[in-house]
């Protein structure tokens, strides 16, 4: 196996640290003022900068020659460490984001621009690139793609990076509360869930409120002079919902009677959604096909007829 040092040392040293900073970036882009122990995580690393150091240089040297063989041992590091990294932090990335994505469902009505969705596809297009990248070792002409996929994946990411909320701390802390306190909140008793209940309906029913695309758990709650935990609570345990679910099937509703209104008729159906309280036409398709079974242009021909 001919290989240039210089690249060894460049290449390799980089990719081992791709990994870790793509974990501590989901990390501090979830969490922006969480501290973490950074340095831990590039402990290979630095071990392999040691190696290169110590071993590569020297016997690349020694061997005067720009191509030298690299130690079987080097080898098999190379091959098989790279592969578990991405195993193991793709693994804690991607079950941060799915906990992440759950626990802002507790307190947003509205959660496209802070799901992070767009980084568990950077990672898909990352993998399916490596993939490619390792077939090209039984498959040469594989190896053209491979540029044109990492062009590919820096326009979506600078794309992403720029269209994305930033995520709020103050709102990730209120969220992870309310979530992970349900047990706490058991002090209403039965009979005050059904009166809260049916203020929250008469409300939401009497203000329309959810109108609103960026209500949330805490605006909701000071209307209604609860505490987050008391609503969330009553969501959770009376509608047997939680806050995105409660307030987009609501929005449904209401986007059901604009489907069959004959003054709305003139209306397409982005702006259908946008009377409904929807931010996007995906997110209506989806959560209207999600909750009825159909999406809004079958279920406005099915009523037309």
């Amino acid at each position: 196996m001919g290989t240039n040092p210089t690249l060894i040392i460049f290449l390799e040293l980089s990719r081992w640290a791709i990994m870790p900073s793509f974990y501590l970036a989901v990390t501090a882009y979830i969490h922006p003022f969480r501290k973490q122990n950074s340095l831990l995580h590039f402990i290979p690393s630095v071990l392999f900068l040691f190696y290169t150091v110590a071993v590569l240089i020297p016997n690349a040297i020694h061997a005067g020659a720009v191509d030298f063989d690299l130690p079987r041992q080097a080898i098999w590091i190379i091959a098989s460490f790279f592969p578990l990294q991405i195993f193991f932090y793709g693994t804690l990335s991607l079950l941060q984001i799915h906990r992440h994505q759950k626990i802002i469902q507790q307190t947003n009505s509205t959660i496209d621009e802070i799901n992070l969705v767009w980084i568990q596809k950077l990672f898909a297009s990352y993998v399916l690139l490596v993939a490619l990248w390792a077939l090209s070792k039984f498959f040469p002409s594989v190896i053209y793609f491979v540029p044109i996929g990492y062009f590919a994946v820096t326009l979506y990411m600078a794309y992403s990076v720029t269209s994305q909320k930033n995520i709020d701390e103050k709102d990730v802390r209120i969220s992870a509360d309310v979530s992970g306190n349900k047990s706490s909140n058991e002090r209403l008793h039965a009979d005050q869930v059904e009166l809260v209940m049916q203020r929250v309906d008469q409300y939401m029913q009497a203000e329309k409120v959810f109108l609103d695309p960026a209500l949330n758990l805490t605006a909701l709650a000071t209307a209604l002079e609860l505490t987050t935990h008391e609503l969330s609570y009553v969501i959770n345990t009376g509608f047997k919902k939680n806050f995105y679910q409660f307030v987009n099937e609501m929005r449904v509703d209401e986007a059901k009677k604009l489907l069959m209104s004959k003054e709305h008729r003139h209306l397409d159906m982005i702006g259908i959604a946008t009377l409904a309280g929807f931010n996007s036409k995906t997110t209506f398709n989806t959560t209207f096909k999600r909750i009825t079974g159909e999406t809004p242009t079958e279920f406005y021909k099915k009523n037309q007829n």
